[in-house]
């Protein structure tokens, strides 16, 4: 067996970037059934739940099937990181939930070189909500969901400035629900469907 993939990864705190390489996933467990509510993913593949360093992922981070909500990558509203930086080799994908799902955290600087996937019934590639920061996404590669490629969700939520150079994707591109974002700088194709402002929170959109 495997262990390094069958082992979820949780963050503290320490002093140097942090390189995932090597793959790591999500492993089905009985308390993972009761886990069936956004915030309290145990069971992700990363849980990001305190201040940590910058994490550069370069291999594989992904869910497993179960019947609970697991995202991919999840930090909690105690989580904190200077930057999330997805490689040219790096894939984060869930199939039960939002690919990455911040839920009242923290995340400075979020960069996507590579690809950032839900496949999940109603998921979503990012999504940022209840009261999360994502200072600065950055997308050179591919952000796609079922649904929405990306999520700024709830009051108190906000995303600094997304610049798109890639593709983002989903029946929806991008949805604002109610959360903040200040700027979208977009230089790629979207789908038809790219931008709903649910509530009237952004700011500037460039073409």
């Amino acid at each position: 067996m495997n262990l390094k993939n069958q082992i979820k990864i949780i963050f503290f705190a320490g002093g140097l970037t942090t390189f995932l390489a090597g793959g790591i996933s999500s492993v089905y467990a009985a308390a993972c059934a009761s886990n069936s509510s956004p915030g309290s993913a145990s069971c992700s593949a990363l849980l990001i739940n305190s201040t940590t360093t910058n994490i550069d992922i370069s291999g594989t981070v992904s869910s497993l099937p179960s019947p609970s909500t697991v995202s991919a990558v999840e930090v909690t509203s105690a989580g904190s990181v200077p930057s999330l930086s997805i490689a040219s080799s790096g894939v984060v994908s869930s199939n039960s939930a939002d690919a990455i799902f911040n839920y009242g955290g923290v995340i400075t600087s979020l960069t996507n070189n590579r690809n950032i996937s839900s496949t999940s019934v109603g998921g979503s590639g990012i999504y940022n909500a209840s009261g999360g920061t994502i200072s600065s996404l950055t997308n050179t590669g591919v952000i796609s969901g079922t649904s929405r490629g990306i999520t700024n969700a709830g009051t108190g939520s906000t995303i600094g400035t997304i610049i798109n150079t890639g593709s983002i994707t989903g029946f929806y591109g991008i949805v604002n629900q109610g959360g903040t974002i200040n700027n979208i700088s977009n230089a790629a194709p979207l789908p038809q469907t790219a931008l709903v402002i649910v509530m009237p929170s952004i700011t500037s959109a460039e073409p």
